[in-house]
């Protein structure tokens, strides 16, 4: 999802590793993110593997928590322990999009409005920081209230319409963002970064290869995906 990828790029500005340790923060931020990447995804896979092997509501879509909980009760064994990996991962996946999606918003309005990096006083204690950050960086503590004000607001007082939000649509739409959004980064690491830091020949083509085989098949899901939308499957 082309948020997620946005989010992770200005999460790493935004630590502010750059310096004289620089490279060994690179090397980190590199493994922590390739570990990421393959245990968001391994989870992800895990649930979708589940539900599609499962027998039961077959040829239909699965569309409330309480089939999720008789698919993973017959999986795992036990309704509690359903219900348990259930919480679990379903309060943790929205967490973090919720976390994700705000502050993602907010750091492109602030960084689009001029940002100023301010340095910041050692001697300050939590109030005063924080009331500090807050004068420096009025752009981004808007942007991030207004958006968790509108989304609370979306959710209670049109569910209908924040269900539909997250559907298919939503979807249709990161699929066309992702591949303009994948390649500029793949642009910038090959072609714009320092030359010590640029992808060598033969991964820039791999990666290159790559993005453009999950590009390619995003491109060709969206019109299956928006004929079951219409077809309401």
């Amino acid at each position: 999802m082309p948020w997620m990828l946005a989010y992770q790029q200005s999460a790493l500005c935004e630590k502010g590793l750059a310096g004289e340790h620089g490279a060994e923060h690179l090397l980190i931020e590199r493994i922590d993110t390739a570990l990421g990447s393959l245990l968001t995804q391994g989870v992800m896979a895990a649930m979708l593997i589940t539900v599609a092997a499962s027998k039961m509501y077959a040829g239909q879509d699965i569309t409330t928590v309480d089939q999720l909980v008789e698919i993973f009760s017959a999986t795992l064994g036990g309704e509690l322990r359903a219900k348990i990996a259930l919480s679990f991962s379903i309060c943790g996946a929205c967490i973090v999009a919720a976390i994700v999606v705000s502050l993602c918003g907010a750091w492109a309005l602030e960084e689009a409005m001029g940002r100023s990096v301010m340095a910041r006083e050692a001697s300050l204690d939590l109030t005063q920081t924080m009331s500090s950050n807050i004068a420096a960086r009025p752009v981004f503590y808007a942007a991030f209230i207004a958006t968790c004000v509108v989304a609370w607001f979306v959710t209670v007082a049109t569910p209908d319409f924040a269900v539909a939000l997250t559907g298919v649509w939503t979807q249709f739409i990161n699929g066309l963002l992702m591949p303009p959004v994948i390649f500029a980064l793949w642009y910038l690491a090959a072609y714009k970064l320092p030359e010590e830091h640029r992808l060598s020949p033969g991964m820039k083509w791999f990666q290159c290869g790559i993005f453009g085989f999950c590009s390619l098949f995003c491109f060709i899901s969206i019109p299956f995906a928006i004929q079951d939308a219409l077809n309401g499957n």
